[in-house]
């Protein structure tokens, strides 16, 4: 029979039958499980599309659906599955001879081969993850272990690799990187790092042989960052610098080649991978240090089964490109001549999405370890009014508490596990004394407001086991971008970025010019720690600027770090800026006496 005879099967339908097959949406789903298709069918429910469930392998039925004309056809491959991407495309040939191409899409959970990929080109192939479909808000997120007792080991893994994925995504291009990718250079199997790939995208492994210099090269320029990969399973710790290392010339290469900033140095299968050891590692084989951004170490309690599937059950992804997905599958479902579905609004439902927010973030606080001699992360409050110290702090309490706040008495408050606030407002970012508190410098009553004072109050100052972490408040768009041009003008670097909040009403201009992207839009709201409808949208926006600062914590705590260094450049910055506000505050005295 050929295709056109299929596609006018069957011809009993009435005619009142066809037209109404033609308006209404409908779409049929071969599958290999009713379980892989849940988010699926609830996507279709609510943007009420019959579907119509079609189980594979069912030879009787789902040819007879397929020839239906009015039936868009959609081929779903999951991995857990366990059958092979190839079985399904003796079906995709099946529809493709029955079906307009505008009329059947596959959807995968993973990427599929090469070859699939190849042969069906063509066809409307969309990837939808895992992780992206637990994102969605159409079923219950697989928390893996979410819920039980996780192990410490499990944290600590997911600390790391964010650390590692904020690296990846903080690499520097100085040239054409374009369908290139991350290379893991190793003399070990991949087999024995297929765990770090299961938890990055697009990585590709690069094994070193002792005769394949040249191969070994020409993987590096094939690449944008590379991932020196180590195993303790091989006996030693030799990746340089040491009697038989494993890695000298090839450490070497990937700085000269990547830069230093693009190279990381990973090693596994340790029982200890504490800061300490790590610590020791770089003091032992230094070229680490010089030659790689960061040491990332890795135990064999982090890299159970357990510790990955729970790393994989909070695997962050981007909300837009899942919208769009979403857009996708519905747009393809929609009747011909019917407007695009665009901004598929019920994925992530605000309050859940916040819930979700919440609970891992406060599970990462609770858990929270910090090196180097730090205690805490200390949130200093900037602000241009002084009424606004206290209104952020009883907003972040009560975004991270989901209740409302009291008023918050004394200027130092206790967030969270090891993270702090302090009200500086006392000291308004109009004056100069602002700069101070980056310093650690406190102030007495009677404090003589003199260049020498100030210098010595400065050089006092003793580092303490604080990560500060300031945050500059204004009502003002125009006030933050003076501060932001300022601060990078006179290089005051507290060692951690800085967070900019712009406070506006929903009445008022919340729109940021495209250089101020990182200023944060939040309506603070007259009434501290109220919760509403409204607040809703300010409590994510807090709650992501808390899990900022761990991020960036964590970035900073894996790079070298020289605390002694950073704090003498921090002091060597604001005596500069100090000096030029004294001595223009001089010049205005002199004026006015030469005036007199």
């Amino acid at each position: 029979m050929d295709n056109q005879q299929h596609r006018d099967h069957p011809a009993t339908i009435t005619e009142h039958e066809q037209s109404r097959r033609h308006t209404e949406r409908r779409a049929g789903i071969l599958h290999w499980a009713s379980t892989d298709i849940t988010w699926l069918q609830e996507l279709l429910r609510r943007n009420k599309v019959t579907c119509e469930p079609l189980p594979l392998p069912n030879e009787c039925n789902w040819r007879d659906m397929v020839m239906d004309k009015s039936l868009c056809v959609i081929l779903y491959h999951s991995q857990k599955s366990h059958r092979s991407i190839h079985h399904m495309q003796q079906y995709v040939d099946y529809c493709k001879s029955i079906k307009d191409s505008n009329d059947m899409l596959i959807i995968c959970d993973k990427e599929p081969d090469i070859e699939f990929t190849k042969y069906n080109r063509n066809k409307n192939l969309l990837i939808i993850t895992e992780e992206e479909i637990n994102s969605s808000g159409l079923i219950e997120p697989n928390t893996g272990t979410t819920g039980k007792n996780v192990t410490e080991p499990a944290k600590t893994l997911m600390a790391k690799v964010r650390a590692i994925q904020d690296l990846l995504q903080d690499q520097e291009r100085s040239r054409d990187w374009e369908n290139k990718a991350i290379g893991i250079f190793s003399r070990s199997d991949d087999r024995d790092y297929s765990w770090l790939r299961s938890l990055l995208h697009n990585t590709r492994p690069c094994y070193i042989s002792n005769n394949g210099y040249l191969r070994f090269r020409e993987d590096v320029s094939q690449c944008t960052f590379g991932i020196l990969y180590h195993t303790k399973n091989r006996g030693r710790i030799n990746v340089t610098d040491v009697t038989d290392s494993l890695y000298d010339e090839e450490l070497k290469h990937l700085s000269s080649e990547l830069g230093q900033k693009n190279v990381i140095v990973v090693i596994d299968d340790l029982t200890d991978s504490s800061d300490a050891m790590k610590t020791k590692i770089q003091e032992n084989q230094p070229s680490i240090g010089r030659r790689s951004r960061a040491l990332f170490l890795f135990s064999e309690e982090e890299k159970t089964p357990e510790c990955i599937d729970y790393i994989k059950s909070h695997r962050e992804v981007n909300k837009r490109e899942v919208t769009e997905k979403l857009d996708k599958i519905l747009n393809f479902i929609k009747p011909r001549g019917s407007p695009a579905h665009t901004g598929y609004q019920e994925i992530a439902e605000e309050p859940h999405d916040i819930n979700i927010l919440r609970r891992d973030l406060i599970q990462r606080i609770d858990t929270y370890k910090l090196g180097y001699g730090y205690t805490r992360i200390l949130l200093q409050i900037f602000g241009f009014q002084k009424s606004d110290g206290s209104s952020i702090i009883n907003s972040f309490m009560s975004a991270l508490t989901n209740e409302p706040q009291g008023k918050i008495s004394g200027s130092s408050v206790l967030l969270r596990g090891v993270i702090s606030m302090m009200d500086n407002t006392e000291y308004v970012c109009e004056g100069y004394r602002f700069y101070l508190q980056l310093g650690h410098v406190t102030l007495d009553g009677d404090f003589q407001e003199t260049f020498g004072n100030v210098a010595d109050k400065i050089l006092r100052a003793k580092q303490n086991g604080d990560l500060c972490v300031p945050i500059f408040i204004s009502r003002e768009q125009t006030t933050i971008r003076d501060l932001k041009k300022t601060l990078q003008e006179k290089n005051i670097d507290t060692g951690l970025p800085p967070i900019f909040i712009l406070n506006k009403t929903p009445a008022g201009n919340t729109r940021t010019a495209p250089g101020d992207k990182d200023i944060k839009v939040i309506d603070l709201g007259r009434e501290p720690g109220a919760i509403s409808a409204e607040s809703l949208g300010k409590d994510g926006k807090l709650l992501n600027i808390l899990k900022e600062v761990l991020d960036n914590v964590d970035k900073k705590l894996q790079a070298p770090l020289d605390k002694e260094e950073e704090h003498r450049k921090l002091q060597v910055a604001l005596l500069t800026a100090m000096h030029e506000i004294f001595m223009q505050k001089n010049n205005k005295e002199n004026k006015s006496c030469s005036i007199l």
